[in-house]
């Protein structure tokens, strides 16, 4: 095997794997949130509105609910995306108000390094998506308007989604490249160029 050929390749390849694990050693310090939550794994915070919730939509992305609480002021509590199917959004923007009392559930991890500052964010955490912090639970004034039993049900539903389309596509990749090995060894290619050109030499 000539290595001085493949060099490039090579290195790459490795740098790849070792940046790639270095990624994955930085996702496992950090928020675990691309699975079920557990009750365990949230806490319960109660503050008072400092907006009146909308529903707001956008031309590219779903609609969500953005939520501004008095005492966490340079925090966003927005519902939007996956979760945004887990909350009664109507209800909710119609029933609370400025100055309501709500209870949350967050993670943990989010109170301990965001709120509290006990513990250290990953760094890229700092950078990305910091002034945002996901409620599992929803309530106010007695009424729950979202609970962690149907975030759960919504992750759970989107990630069957992306999963079934992600074989679909492999499938049709998969396919497709079977396809083209078959018409290659087979010869097929080379007799549909020479058609097409005996057909242009024709004409």
């Amino acid at each position: 095997m000539n290595f001085k050929k493949y060099k490039e390749l090579i290195v790459g390849t490795i740098a790849f794997i070792i940046l790639f694990n270095l990624w994955m050693w930085d996702i496992d310090k950090g928020r675990d949130d691309n699975k079920v939550i557990s009750q365990t794994e949230l806490t319960e915070i109660k503050a008072t509105l400092s907006n009146k919730p909308t529903i707001e939509t956008a031309e590219q992305g779903g609609p969500w609910v953005p939520i501004k609480l008095k005492e966490f002021p340079e925090f966003k509590f927005d519902v939007g995306e996956v979760k945004y199917s887990a909350l009664n959004a109507r209800e909710f923007v119609n029933e609370v108000s400025i100055g309501d009392s709500i209870l949350l559930s967050i993670l943990t991890y989010d109170y301990e390094t965001k709120i509290k500052k006990e513990k250290s964010l990953r760094t890229f955490e700092t950078v990305i998506n910091y002034k945002f912090i996901e409620p599992y639970l929803i309530q106010s004034k007695g009424k729950v308007y979202m609970t962690l039993a149907d975030v759960n049900t919504a992750w759970q539903d989107n990630h069957n989604s992306s999963i079934w389309l992600l074989y679909w596509t492999l499938g049709i990749i998969a396919f497709v490249g079977l396809v083209y090995s078959i018409l290659r060894l087979t010869g097929f290619n080379r007799r549909f160029v020479k058609w097409c050109n005996d057909i242009q030499t024709s004409h």
